[in-house]
């Protein structure tokens, strides 16, 4: 996950803000990931319970 993020970091312009959508596994909310979130203010964490809708709304879709 860190990797990630930092080819994110590296890879997105200075003067934009990254909202990373996560959902509410373990790996999202171990000590160093919120560390290096607090580094990386620009990083704004957002929790996925809305997008559990979509998921269900794209299940029923493909059923058909």
């Amino acid at each position: 996950m860190a990797q990630a993020l930092r080819h994110i970091e590296r890879s997105t312009p200075r003067n934009l803000s990254i909202h990373a959508v996560v959902d509410n596994h373990a790996t999202h909310k171990t000590k160093a990931l919120r560390e290096w979130l607090m580094r990386h203010r620009r990083f704004s964490p957002t929790h996925s319970i809305c997008l559990y809708q979509v998921e269900r709304f794209f299940a029923k879709i493909e059923s058909y």
